[in-house]
């Protein structure tokens, strides 16, 4: 799925009298996105005084419809159950996407693994929370908690 066009700072660049090559180096973004925008705003006659009234979502549905309405026939992931769901035993992340995949309504997509993976590395880095832990190979022992417990017998007992 593409970056969505951030519409709300184009027309606020707009209102204040940049140029589209301007609004495009500012914004850090194509100079078609920019012209599109542009465009858009002209055919359907927005009165950029009223850019505050609207969320960022709407600007974005009201300006490009059809890519608003494709956009939406992903089923959206409830990362925070995905996190929840993490902390039981014997549970990772390629389950609870056999699980996201079965439980899709009809005439909604799922996220392919990837991207499901892919967001939920996001949810965890924009939450601060514990995902992943990076350290030098050999450095320590670390010991993998999830699954069943170990049993062992002591034979000399």
């Amino acid at each position: 799925m593409s970056k969505k066009i951030n519409v709300r700072t184009v027309l606020k660049k707009h209102r204040l009298g940049l140029s589209e090559n301007k609004i495009a180096q500012t914004c850090h973004m194509s100079k078609h996105s920019v012209k599109a925008v542009l465009d858009r705003l002209r055919d359907i006659e927005f009165d950029l005084g009223t850019i505050d009234n609207y969320s960022n979502d709407e600007l974005y549905s009201m300006f490009f419809p059809t890519k608003y309405e494709s956009e939406n026939l992903y089923f959206k992931v409830n990362y925070d159950y995905v996190h929840n769901e993490l902390k039981k035993p014997s549970v990772n992340l390629r389950i609870l996407w056999d699980e996201y995949k079965d439980s899709i309504p009809e005439g909604m997509y799922p996220y392919s693994y990837p991207s499901y993976c892919r967001g939920y590395s996001d949810f965890v880095n924009i939450n601060n929370l514990t995902n992943h832990i990076e350290h030098k190979p050999g450095e320590t022992v670390e010991v993998e908690w999830s699954g069943d417990h170990m049993h062992y017998v002591n034979e000399n007992w």
